[in-house]
């Protein structure tokens, strides 16, 4: 979990700890700022915050496409005024997008990492 607000990010400490969840950390960062690069996720699940502006959107599009494992999926939910923009940029990005869920104010899309491919050039046998 990841969240630059600090009371945020002590809650989600105490409820890992509380529901013992061997699986989880809470990070207090700035989009992936202080996440570990090498630090994969299978799932990304985000509320983007709707004034950020473009440039911090695809720098977070950017580093959420990295810190997925192969075939991990993000699934965020924003303003609908920006979906035309997500679809956009997860479509650059991830190479796809799936609009899950669209209302008058919000809408929840998914994009996928692509799994790696096996090598086709690899003897059999």
């Amino acid at each position: 979990m990841i969240d630059k607000d600090f009371v945020a990010v002590s809650y989600a400490q105490k409820n890992i700890v509380h529901n013992n969840v061997a699986n989880a950390r809470a990070y207090l960062s700035n989009g992936f700022d202080q996440v570990p690069a090498q630090q994969k996720f299978d799932v990304i699940l985000s509320n983007v915050p709707a004034k950020i502006g473009s440039e911090l959107l695809t720098i977070f599009l950017t580093d959420a496409y990295a810190h997925l494992n192969p075939g991990g999926q993000i699934f965020i939910v924003t303003i609908s005024g920006l979906k035309d923009y997500m679809k956009r940029n997860l479509n650059q990005v991830f190479g796809n997008y799936d609009k899950l869920k669209q209302s008058k104010t919000y809408t929840a899309a998914r994009a996928y990492k692509e799994p790696a491919k096996l090598n086709s050039d690899r003897p059999t046998g």
